[in-house]
């Protein structure tokens, strides 16, 4: 038998009462206000902000791609002009990036995309003018 702050705990996240009778579930955040209910939101929303899993895939495919890009032309000799091309694509998707963390307040990962971002100019800038394919 669970404990009383175990119980408390199930109740406030599923709505459900020790009978597994779901009736207590609330239509509207103001009813559950009203009743002193909490709101708990889904595992992982707060990661995806708000976004569907089809727009995740395609930016992490499109991240993946660049890094890829980055590496393997340079490194194989195949199709060599492909490097600068992925350093402005990572570039445009770090300055994505930051317009949206900038949106949502989170200061630190602005960072982090400025470094990447600029790396990723780094690297196209040397492949388009300093040494060329």
């Amino acid at each position: 038998m669970p404990d009383q702050e175990t119980f408390a705990l199930i109740q406030a996240t599923t709505g459900n009462d020790r009978r597994g009778d779901s009736t207590r579930r609330f239509s509207s955040g103001s009813t559950a206000r009203s009743c002193g209910a909490q709101t708990v939101p889904v595992p992982g929303s707060a990661l995806r902000g708000g976004f569907s899993d089809t727009v995740l895939r395609i930016v992490a495919v499109a991240e993946l791609a660049d890094a890829v890009g980055l590496v393997l032309p340079a490194a194989t000799g195949v199709l060599p002009w492909l490097t600068p091309l992925a350093g402005v694509g990572l570039a445009l998707t770090m300055v994505l990036a930051i317009v949206y963390h900038v949106g949502r307040r989170e200061w630190p990962n602005i960072g982090l995309n400025l470094f990447l971002g600029a790396l990723a100019l780094f690297i196209s800038y040397g492949r388009f003018v300093v040494e060329p394919f």
